[in-house]
Order: C-alpha cells, then structure tokens, then sequence
C-alpha cells in the first residue's frame, strides 16, 4: 500500500500509458479504505461520545461551529489542496524539485496569512454586535464558534501537508495522522473526561482539538522525504499565474462544496424556532458519514493519479479506465449501505440518544442523496482536472442557490425535512448533471479498446 517513491511516473511498468495495473490500484485502494473506515468508525464514535455528553441544542453549536471551522479551512488553503495533486505529481515525475518547491514557499505563507486574517475579521465582527444580530445577543454570547475559527491556521496547514504527502504517493501516511491519529486523540480525551466525571463544553472540546491537529503538523513536516526537505532551503521555481488559474475557481468551488451542508445548518439555525431541530439534522448528517467512504477512498488514491496521467499522450484511455473501474466498485458498495441505512433508521439514530429518534425520515432522505454523490460525484472531479474548473464552479453556485432558495421555501412548514428534501434535490442534481457532462465530454462509457 506504501509505496515512498518520488521517481518520475514514466519509469516502471506501466498499464495503458501512465497508470499501473488495475490489480495495484485495487490493492492501494483497499488500504485506503481500510484506513478510511477506520477513520469513520472513530468519528462515530466521537458524534456518539459528544452527542450523549451534550444536549442536542449543545450539540447542534458545536456542529456549526464545525462547520465555520471547514469554511473557514476552504478559505484559507486558496484551491492549493487540490491543485497542489495537479502539479507535485507532474513536478515529481518530470524531476522538477524547483516548480515543487516554489509552490509550497508560495502558498503555505499564504495560507496562514488568510487564516489568521479570517478569524480576525470574525473576532471584530463578533465584537461589533453583527453575529448577535443575526444568532441573538444570548446565543451568540456562547457559542463556540469563534473557537473554531482560531483552529483554521492549524487545520489548513495540516490538510495541506497531507496532501504534499500525497504527492510524494506516501498514502499511508498522509492519511493515518490527520484522519486516525487526530480522532483518535479527540476520542481518548472524551473517554477520559467521562472516565473523571468531568463537564465538558463545546470550547473545552475544540482545544483538545487544536492540540491534536497542530501534533498532526508536526508529524507531517517530519514524515516528508527527507531529500526533499534537504532542498527546500533553496531557490525554487515559481509559475504563479498557472497555479493562481487552477487554484482560485478549485478554491471557490470548494467552498461552495464545503458551504453545502453548512448552508443547510446555519439557515435551520437561522429560520427554525426550535433549536432542537438544528441537533437533529446535525446528528443525521454526522451518522451519514459512513456513506461517504468508498468515494473518499478514491479520491484520496486518484487525484495523484489523475495528476500523473496530465498531459500524456494516453490520458482520455486512463480517464477512462479510472472512471469505469470506480464506477463498478462505488456503485454496489453506496447501495449497501444504503440499504443498511433504509432499513434500520430508527436503531442507527438510537446510538446518539433517545432525543434522536425523530431525525429518521432526514436520515433517509439524506441517505439517498450520499449515495447519489457517492456514486456519481467522480464527474465533478474529472471535470476539474482536465480544464473544466469553471463549469463545475458554475454548476456548483447553481446547486447552492436551488438549495437555498429551497430552504427559504421548505424550513417554514417543514423544518429539519424540509432542509434534507432542498439538499436531495439541488446537490444530488449537481452531481447527476455533471458526471453527465463528463461522461458525453471524455466519451466516458465507451468501450476500452
């Protein structure tokens, strides 16, 4: 599953021009995924812990404030965690340590910079009275928020480190820190307060959770090849307007992506008088997590791959070759847990509480819409990778404006349910529509020849 190599992707045998076997990918892949169901088996065990040890309108801040704390990350790292797959792999397999090295002198000083600059923005608008405004003065005297946004610079920098790793084709351990070691140490903190007896509150829980982010840092720093780090003190390369040309429309699609299910919470926060319901929805969307393992997985396998293959001369085959193998193995793996999930709704939901118990009908409409992202969402990616940054910007501000045009319109006289019917139909719409796009544009489900 490991493979430390840092040699140009030319070299070595090679299947159909710039990917390996199809049987080496299945192997990758499936350490990914163990390493990505483990992942979630922590987190569920940390939405159970956190759900049981706050109450649900307790709960439902600290989910919004989880919330501010992924938009603000998607700020921060500016589109580099996505195009830094575009162009370490390609960097890399060209010997090019010079462009490599300019990129992360040229974004990861950025990106703290925006980091620090958004939570500060949030520190003087929370002091001027405009987040009380809209939460109410009581609210947002406490809530937890403003906690998150100071664990921005530390997040980003760890997704991004992640992702250098990533380059580097060092799977395992851009993964193991950041998506077990972090929750890990998360849930060992919990079981521990509850182990003493001790209260703790939404603020309590964000610090424990700085201190295992900024550990995860630190480990990644030390974990990149050491060749590598040997060079960084020298001059790079710098190709500025090309990476600021992929990164910025990837930033912003990634915050509209980000800004999806966070939309949908702060709006229910917003416009639904019962705070409860915002707990419920949050608790139905942190139990369907699990749904989106298998695309996680591939993603986290692909990206570099669909890095390597840019530019060679078989890259629509190997396109093609990523796409139909995924499909066979994302397809049926979304569809049984789905059906899990479809059958047992009520006894899922019981694990967080018995104040839960009504969030069934949103856990299955939520439900339906993993499985439409998860089976269908690689369009969006292939689009992105292969020049098409600006169409999946644009169909993606289209599935957050239907969604909170829905929202406006179903929160009233639906609550909670509203919200997940607005979801299903804007978000899973975009993800249908632009693996479409993808299939007719790259000749997709054409045979292999």
């Amino acid at each position: 599953m490991e493979s430390g190599s840092t040699e140009p992707a030319g070299k070595g045998a090679r299947a159909a021009g710039g990917l390996p076997p199809l049987r080496a990918l299945l192997h990758k892949c499936a350490g990914i995924l163990a390493l990505t169901i483990a992942n979630a088996g922590i987190q569920f065990g940390l939405t159970v812990s956190t759900a049981n040890m706050l109450a649900p309108a307790d709960y439902g801040d600290m989910v919004v404030g989880m919330a501010a704390l992924a938009f603000g990350v998607n700020i921060a790292l500016l589109g580099s965690e996505r195009s830094i797959t575009r162009f370490l792999p390609e960097y890399l397999r060209q010997g090019d340590t010079a462009s490599a090295i300019g990129y992360l002198k040229f974004f990861l000083p950025l990106i703290l910079a925006v980091a620090i600059t958004a939570a500060l923005i949030a520190e003087a608008l929370h002091d001027t009275g405009v987040v009380g405004m809209v939460l109410g003065p009581e609210e947002a005297r406490s809530h937890p928020y403003i906690v998150a946004l100071w664990i921005v610079p530390l997040l980003a920098l760890a997704r991004i480190t992640a992702r250098l790793l990533r380059g580097f084709q060092l799977y395992l351990f851009a993964v193991a820190p950041l998506q077990i070691g972090a929750p890990i140490l998360l849930l060992l903190f919990l079981l521990a307060a509850h182990a003493l007896d001790l209260q703790l509150t939404e603020i309590d829980i964000f610090l424990a959770m700085a201190l295992s982010y900024l550990l995860v840092l630190v480990l990644h720093l030390l974990l990149v090849p050491g060749h590598f780090r040997r060079r960084v003190g020298q001059r790079g390369q710098y190709d500025v307007r090309t990476w600021i040309a992929l990164s910025l429309p990837m930033m912003v699609t990634a915050i509209i992506a980000g800004a999806m299910f966070q939309l949908d919470l702060v709006m229910l926060e917003i416009l639904s008088p019962d705070e409860t319901e915002v707990g419920h929805f949050a608790g139905a969307m942190r139990v369907i997590r699990p749904m989106g393992l298998p695309l996680a997985a591939m993603l986290i396998l692909l990206t570099p791959l669909l890095g390597h293959i840019a530019g060679t001369a078989s890259e629509t085959m190997d396109r093609r070759r990523l796409f139909l193998w995924t499909s066979t193995v994302l397809v049926p793996a979304n569809g049984l847990l789905l059906a899990g999930l479809l059958l047992f709704p009520a006894q899922i939901l019981s694990l967080l509480g018995s104040g839960y118990a009504e969030a069934a009908d949103i856990l299955m409409l939520l439900g339906v819409l993993e499985f439409v992202i998860g089976s269908f969402g690689l369009g969006a990616v292939l689009l992105q990778y292969a020049g098409g940054q600006r169409l999946v910007l644009w169909l993606s501000l289209a599935a957050l404006s239907a969604n909170a045009l829905g929202n406006l319109a179903l929160i009233p006289p639906m609550g909670a349910k509203g919200v997940a019917v607005a979801s299903l139909a804007s978000y899973g719409g975009f993800a249908l529509i632009a693996t479409t796009i993808a299939a007719h544009r790259f000749e997709l489900l054409c045979r292999l020849r």
